[in-house]
């Protein structure tokens, strides 16, 4: 993580089992296990990480399905998203995300915080998304540099890592981010050799997380700081795959689809609840996969409530 690993903030990763032709690992039916660890440095906190277990399938395809990578997709950024920027405070977790569709949105973070969004995407559709953290208003006790102080990641439905962007040194001005461009969602793209791309292999809600050091709060001042998110989601869906059964997590409902024109109200995901919550989900491709999404929040990050209005 390099120096954005200096401070707390949410981490989640995910495994799975794939059921495919010619495999030889994990193709049998029965309990698998999974086990969770978490090492430090005898310097690091003792204080206990809240843990967030989730776990969902994808359902089988009815008849063989694409087996390659895409050759080619789309890799120009789309024109800049219009309109008036509009408020929306983000969330603290992947369970209590705030919904995001096409245009610019505004809200305040606070240094040592991590806020969540979540955007539908669609088969086929694009998403692409950058992020301003706004100048300093006050100031700080240190010399006014802070390295690694502001960074996004983006998350598939299954909670999987898909990129970051590079994490920004802030020295007081108004500082700019985005993600690379990423590939259109395609049930083949799981057959991709990139990381990063081979995230983008299902359809349904992508969780986009911004946090900013605490440092900055030492150099800088308490804040808030104001943020911009801008986002946009190219391309006209495309059918689902085959599958044999519901797919679950990983569809676009009517609903969502509207909120990702810009046209929907934007909402939270959850009723924020004080505790991480377990969730199990009915419902990888090829065949059964078992997705396991780990949210790690250390209690500096869970102690920050609801961010402030934007």
């Amino acid at each position: 993580f390099g120096t954005a690993s200096k401070y707390p903030r949410p981490l989640a990763a995910y495994a799975y089992r794939l059921v495919e032709k010619g495999a030889y690992s994990c193709q049998e039916a029965g309990p698998y296990y999974v086990v969770i660890e978490r090492t430090g440095e005898d310097t690091s906190t003792p204080e206990p990480w809240e843990l967030e277990i989730r776990h969902v399938s994808e359902p089988e395809l009815t008849s063989p399905g694409p087996s390659e990578a895409p050759s080619g997709w789309p890799s120009a950024s789309p024109e800049p998203v219009g309109g008036e920027p509009r408020a929306q405070a983000g969330g603290t977790g992947f369970y209590d995300a705030a919904e995001l569709g096409k245009g610019e949105w505004t809200t305040e973070i606070e240094p040592g915080a991590s806020l969540f969004y979540r955007v539908p995407v669609d088969w086929g559709q694009q998403i692409f998304a950058g992020a301003d953290l706004g100048s300093a208003a006050g100031s700080g006790s240190g010399p006014g540099f802070v390295s690694g102080a502001f960074s996004m990641a983006l998350y598939n439905p299954a909670r999987g890592l898909v990129d970051t962007s590079n994490s920004l040194s802030y020295n007081g001005k108004q500082k700019t981010t985005a993600l690379d461009p990423l590939p259109p969602v395609a049930y083949e793209n799981r057959f991709g050799s990139r990381s990063g791309d081979k995230e983008m292999r299902f359809a349904g809600w992508y969780y986009l997380r911004v946090s900013l050091s605490p440092l900055v709060g030492q150099e800088f001042g308490p804040g808030p700081y104001g943020l911009t998110l801008r986002v946009d989601v190219t391309g006209d869906p495309k059918g689902a795959p085959a599958y044999a059964g519901p797919a679950g997590d990983f569809t676009v409902d009517p609903g969502a689809r509207q909120a990702a024109t810009g046209d929907g109200t934007s909402r939270t995901a959850a009723a924020d609840s004080g505790t991480m919550t377990l969730v199990a989900a009915g419902g990888i491709g090829m065949g059964t996969v078992l997705v396991v999404g780990l949210g790690v929040w250390t209690l500096l990050a869970r102690r920050r409530a609801a961010p402030g209005p934007g």
